[in-house]
């Protein structure tokens, strides 16, 4: 393996990443043909097949071979990355550039003492905390122009490190003057959250589907649902139309500072997921147990 370089590793594990061997040459700004040839090279130095083949066509799919060889190019590649990061901060003095990205809205439900502890560890560098849409931060994270992100959902991706930090519920917030719709439970059910709702809809993919599957199933019982990705939006919307409200747990407490609801959970139905913090492979263990090894990283009222 000594005969293949950090930019061979990189065009191998672009055509994983992108599934195309077209794109991962578009991605690494090289020609097909030249993509062709290192993927050929590589395949010559472990003398084996790390593509999935159907007859002659290979495809940008790994073998069992191929995803053993894809975990140790990435793993090179990002200890590589991060130590020249390492040398060029000690080159300029010390200090760089530190980018935490947090899920649009999300930001409003970080515990500040999470948040403060996350900060200090970086307190030798100058940090930005930008916010910004779920999927953007995973690009930006792991094309590491980022340090880290926090985003709604666990992930499986080549290039990232994950770890839950907490746990998400959908509930639904009825507004206290909204009589018709109180229940004298602390749940209720799909049928009865009424004819319209709000939905939070700045959600991870794999719970998108969970509530879409569920409005589908219901037939002439579907709500008219309106998506929000803005919680004050939701919230104004929420008291001129006293509709019901499904939101994440998390954002409980400011939905209590706006509006004067009431809140259930699902009692036919649960929709829950993660929420967590994803940073470049390799990454993660740099991270003290504080951070990663959490509860919760939101308010402590979040989940009352």
């Amino acid at each position: 393996m000594s005969n293949i370089s950090i930019r061979k590793m990189r065009v191998f594990l672009a055509a994983l990443e992108h599934k195309s061997f077209t794109k991962a040459s578009v991605a690494q700004n090289i020609s097909q043909p030249a993509a062709t040839i290192i993927v050929n090279h590589i395949e010559e130095e472990f003398q084996c097949e790390l593509f999935q083949r159907q007859g002659t066509i290979r495809k940008a799919l790994p073998t069992a071979a191929g995803e053993k060889v894809a975990e140790t190019f990435s793993r090179i590649v990002a200890n590589y990355d991060g130590e020249l990061a390492t040398l060029s901060a000690k080159s300029s003095g010390g200090r760089r550039q530190r980018r935490i990205l947090i899920q649009t809205s999300y930001d409003l439900f970080i515990d500040k003492g999470w948040l403060r502890n996350l900060m200090n560890h970086y307190a030798s560098d100058d940090l930005s905390i930008e916010i910004m849409p779920r999927q953007n931060i995973m690009e930006e994270v792991a094309n590491r122009k980022a340090t880290l992100g926090l985003i709604d959902g666990s992930v499986e991706h080549p290039q990232l490190d994950y770890a839950p930090l907490g746990a998400i519920e959908l509930l639904v917030a009825i507004p206290e003057e909204n009589t018709h719709l109180h229940k004298n439970s602390t749940e209720i059910s799909w049928k009865d959250i009424g004819k319209e709702v709000l939905l939070f809809n700045n959600l991870n993919p794999a719970l998108q589907r969970q509530v879409q599957a569920k409005i589908k199933s219901s037939g002439l019982e579907m709500p008219r649902v309106t998506s929000c990705e803005s919680i004050s939006a939701m919230v104004s919307l929420s008291k001129c139309g006293k509709q019901a409200s499904i939101i994440p747990d998390a954002m409980k407490p400011i939905f209590e500072k706006w509006a004067d609801c009431r809140y259930y959970r699902f009692s036919d139905v649960s929709f829950s997921g993660q929420f967590g913090l994803v940073t470049p492979w390799g990454s993660l263990n740099r991270l003290p147990g504080e951070i990663t090894r959490v509860r919760s990283c939101f308010s402590e009222t979040a989940h009352a």
